[in-house]
């Protein structure tokens, strides 16, 4: 039995583009069907993620396949007003009245920031999250909203 030339025309590609910033994955399993092999490859350039990858089962059997994918990120608006960071809804990404720590650590570039103004507003460790009225309670003393009573 001749082993598919896929996987290492695939190795190969990924030790050529490696130096390129490209992230490769190996899966190897074995099962009741016998071998498998898959190999993958991907890039994030800005908000785009390419990829692809192959697949060999060692008898014939194979896939291949590429994909490419666009981030839709939301701003915190700290390049306009300032204000407008100091909603409850910008942070709220899925609208279910509570914001979790994820909610507002993705909003920000860097991790650190988004995580030490999730712990400075969330005042009661009771539930996960912070609470709209928690949020507007605390917020003014924390973000420059100028000077406005939200």
């Amino acid at each position: 039995m001749q082993p598919s030339l896929l996987p290492v025309i695939f190795l190969l590609a990924l030790l050529v583009v490696a130096h390129a910033q490209w992230k490769g994955a190996a899966d190897f399993k074995i099962g009741n069907k016998g071998p498998n092999l898959k190999l993958s490859l991907a890039r994030d350039v800005g908000r785009w993620n390419f990829k692809g990858f192959g697949a060999t089962d060692f008898r014939g059997g194979w896939s291949a396949g590429i994909g490419v994918r666009f981030k839709f990120k939301r701003s915190t608006g700290e390049n306009s007003r300032k204000h407008v960071m100091c909603h409850f809804f910008v942070y709220d990404e899925n609208n279910d009245g509570i914001i979790t720590k994820e909610e507002m650590i993705g909003l920000f570039d860097d991790e650190t920031r988004g995580s030490n103004l999730y712990d400075v507003l969330n005042t009661t460790k009771e539930h996960p999250g912070i609470t709209e009225s928690e949020f507007y309670k605390r917020v003014t003393s924390v973000l420059d909203c100028g000077n406005k009573k939200l």
